[in-house]
């Protein structure tokens, strides 16, 4: 291929803006006889990082867009997320590239049927903003995802084949990519469903297990997930977390990843458009939503 394979992931996880919440409580749901999950996202004290006062040009559009469009976060200062505007741009842009060359890498097709998937399979619901027992802005989200199955295994291809990339990577050392091509010689469940637990094994070399997991800017993270009774290892030449019971009905899962000190520019912002709501009452919505 003429460029890398990894750049086809740059939109998903590059955000234009900073608005930021100081944390996170997510609870999901697995059916495996519907092979649905649903996630009960509360995002806690958000705000915009730009400025003081108030929200720069960027965090509006960002704004604008959770409000008018499909796009949900998940932690690390909105730094992961699934946007439905960001995967239909994916999907053009993958078109494009593989219009460029005679024989298309079989690796974007492989991408395409994951972001379609997402695209058809998503489906994320704003909750409604509110003020916490803080005074601070809040809100909620609810997401639910069918066929989860099906976007298991195309997402494990997916992961396989941005491994094979690093492995053909010049910049790759040798530790490193021998255990990537040891890693993708049979297809791998990199991620994994046992009823209500979700298991992630990802290749590592200890180097960047402790550089990435242990250090001490990860140190915080990495205890509130234990708290929460999410699990971490290092075996096998693999990074291994898992969250949440094979017969638990849900699992809940609080963490906070943003280092700036809460503001009120978006809480003003959001007051200014009327679009706090009184009653809202977050507890009683998850239990609605499952």
């Amino acid at each position: 291929m003429k460029r890398s394979f990894a750049f086809l992931f740059i939109p998903l996880f590059l955000l234009a803006g900073c608005i930021e919440f100081e944390s996170q409580t997510v609870t999901y749901a697995y059916d495996a006889p519907t092979d649905t999950l649903k996630i009960f996202q509360n995002y806690h004290g958000i705000f915009g990082g730009d400025a003081t006062n108030s929200l720069s040009k960027e965090e509006l559009n960002q704004l604008d867009s959770v409000l008018n469009s499909q796009r949900t976060f998940f932690f690390g200062n909105w730094l992961s997320e699934i946007s439905h505007d960001q995967l239909r741009e994916q999907l053009n842009q993958l078109k494009e590239e593989a219009a460029k060359e005679s024989k298309p890498d079989p690796r974007y097709g492989n991408l395409e049927t994951l972001l379609k998937l997402l695209v058809d399979h998503v489906r994320i619901e704003n909750g409604g903003w509110y003020i916490d027992g803080d005074g601070k802005l809040s809100g909620i989200q609810r997401v639910t995802i069918t066929g989860v199955s099906n976007l298991v295994v195309a997402g494990n291809l997916v992961i396989r084949d941005a491994y094979k990339d690093a492995a053909d990577h010049c910049e790759t050392n040798e530790p490193a990519r021998a255990i990537y091509l040891k890693s993708i010689e049979q297809p791998r469940e990199y991620i994994k469903f046992e009823g209500n637990r979700i298991t992630v094994r990802l290749p590592a070399t200890k180097t960047e297990y402790e550089e990435h997991v242990l250090a001490e800017g990860s140190r915080k993270q990495l205890e509130q997930f234990k708290k929460c009774g999410g699990q971490v290892n290092f075996k096998d030449d693999e990074i291994i977390a898992s969250i949440g019971q094979p017969t638990a009905k849900q699992t809940t899962l609080m963490m906070n990843f943003s280092e700036k000190t809460y503001r009120t520019n978006l809480l003003q912002e959001v007051k200014k458009r009327g679009l706090i709501q009184e009653k809202l009452d977050p507890e009683a919505a998850s239990r609605s939503f499952f």
